[in-house]
């Protein structure tokens, strides 16, 4: 025992500087303020009690509305399937039908498009640009017919017949 007296008397000088440490006024108003503010809480907390039973009270009641919601939930997922099962079944066949008729014209469709293909290229390739073609014959002859109203509503009919004639020279009325 003697032999262990100076570990023994080290370890004891080690814990005593640790609490003396742990106990350090800073460590002290700590504890303190720690201790104040679970009294603050704890208080608080008392004088809420009966606020905080209505709310545990209220939070069962929701708790057990919300089970009774979810049951009846479920009954409506099993009510609207049975009718998707039941009463869907003659409605998808005829979406199914409608469906198909669909394809058939849309194929029909198809067949007279490509029945008027040769047609409708001929009618691209040869009858447009010979309507184009007119249709800038026709602009051309509308400003001829322009031209010849406007010589009309200027000089009358003989304006349209030959060019204007000049007036004479008259050298005793430049003067």
């Amino acid at each position: 025992m003697l032999n262990s007296a100076p570990e023994l008397i080290d370890r004891i000088q080690r814990l005593t500087e640790r609490l003396t440490e742990l106990l350090s006024d800073k460590n002290q108003n700590a504890i303190s303020d720690i201790l104040e503010n679970v009294d603050r809480t704890t208080k608080v907390l008392a004088d809420r009690a009966p606020e905080l039973a209505d709310a545990i009270g209220d939070a069962r009641i929701a708790a057990r509305e919300a089970g009774v919601a979810a049951q009846k939930w479920g009954e409506v997922a099993n009510t609207t399937n049975g009718i998707l099962q039941e009463d869907a079944k003659p409605a998808m066949a005829n979406l199914n039908r409608a469906i198909a008729s669909v394809q058939s014209a849309a194929d029909n469709l198809d067949k007279v498009l490509g029945d008027a293909r040769p047609g409708v290229q001929n009618f691209s390739k040869s009858t447009l640009p010979e309507a184009n073609r007119l249709i800038r014959d026709l602009r051309d002859l509308t400003q001829s017919l322009k031209g010849v109203s406007e010589r009309v509503e200027q000089g009358g009919i003989g304006g349209t017949l030959g060019p204007q004639k000049l007036p004479d020279y008259n050298p005793r009325k430049q003067k």
